[in-house]
């Protein structure tokens, strides 16, 4: 709203360009929000209201509580298959809304005999808290402690799935509490929160002028580039990304699969936007879900 008053600006900056007007203005509202500490909640959108349950479409569940580092208590759901669980996959949602929007992405793998644990992370669905950067990477750690301690889940038979801002969660979370898993998949995620927000930026050329000021306004937390590098070999990575992204450019994918250590699988999808591809080529991308999922299993049972 500021930024497109005109008679604001000439009312309060008289002495300024029109683009002047508002790169001051931007510069303002930057600086205020660094100073506040409020910069960080710009990047979540979750929601309380739960859509549906998996109840709505059949799905056998669980309602999970657990507790994440700091107390905060985090809701999920672990889906049940209908036969003998062949191994269990832990899903990492993207940003916006809560599971209730997200499980659909992974429900149908209970089909194939996995069961699959949903969670929201602090501030989303029914968990407590607001999110912020290391809260989120803290819950990844708690969901993979509490998802490896539970009785029906076999410690040696554990899948790691992240999608967009769940990659940089489930990054933090696994070093944190470096758990044995049998293999990781990333789909759409990005480098880094600096580098997204630049590329929001660039958007924009008034916004541009501002790049220089995101270290300020993003602190905390780990970036994907920061510790993809630490996944040892032994764990395979499956990277994912759709070719006309246009909320995280591929480019960040392609830069994280350049780091990853030994096997690192890469899977374009053509034509899909950001984490599309479940949707809009749905025979391809089960399939190559789970014809990686049966490789890390069979290279564990060897």
């Amino acid at each position: 709203y500021l930024c497109n008053s005109d008679d604001m600006a000439k009312s309060h900056l008289p002495s300024f360009s029109r683009w002047q007007k508002r790169i001051f203005v931007y510069g303002s509202l930057f600086t205020l929000l660094a100073a506040s500490g409020v910069t960080e909640q710009l990047f979540y959108h979750p929601s309380k209201e739960m859509a549906e349950t998996p109840a709505s479409i059949g799905q056998a569940y669980e309602d999970l509580w657990f507790e994440s580092q700091d107390g905060t208590r985090l809701h999920g759901w672990l889906l049940k298959p209908k036969e003998a669980v062949r191994a269990t996959i832990i899903h990492f949602h993207g940003n916006a809304i809560n599971i209730a929007n997200h499980y659909r992405f992974v429900d149908g793998l209970t089909r194939h005999g996995y069961q699959v644990m949903v969670f929201d992370y602090r501030g989303y669905g029914q968990s407590e808290g607001r999110p912020t950067r290391k809260g989120i990477q803290d819950d990844a750690a708690a969901a993979i402690a509490y998802a490896g301690s539970r009785p029906d889940v076999d410690p040696n038979r554990i899948l790691l799935f992240a999608q967009s801002l769940g990659v940089t969660a489930m990054l933090g979370g696994w070093v944190q509490a470096q758990p044995r898993v049998c293999g990781m998949v990333l789909d759409s995620g990005f480098t880094s929160y600096h580098a997204i927000a630049g590329d929001a930026l660039r958007k924009n050329p008034v916004s541009t002028i501002l790049s220089p000021l995101i270290p300020l306004l993003i602190r905390g937390g780990v970036d994907a580039d920061q510790v993809i590098d630490r996944i040892p070999s032994s764990i395979p990575l499956l990277f994912q990304h759709g070719d006309t992204d246009r909320v995280i450019p591929i480019a960040h994918s392609v830069a994280l699969h350049k780091q990853a250590n030994g096997e690192a699988a890469f899977i374009t999808y053509a034509g899909s936007d950001h984490v599309a591809a479940p949707f809009q080529h749905p025979v391809e991308y089960e399939r190559d879900l789970l014809k990686f999922f049966d490789r890390c299993l069979n290279d564990t049972t060897r």
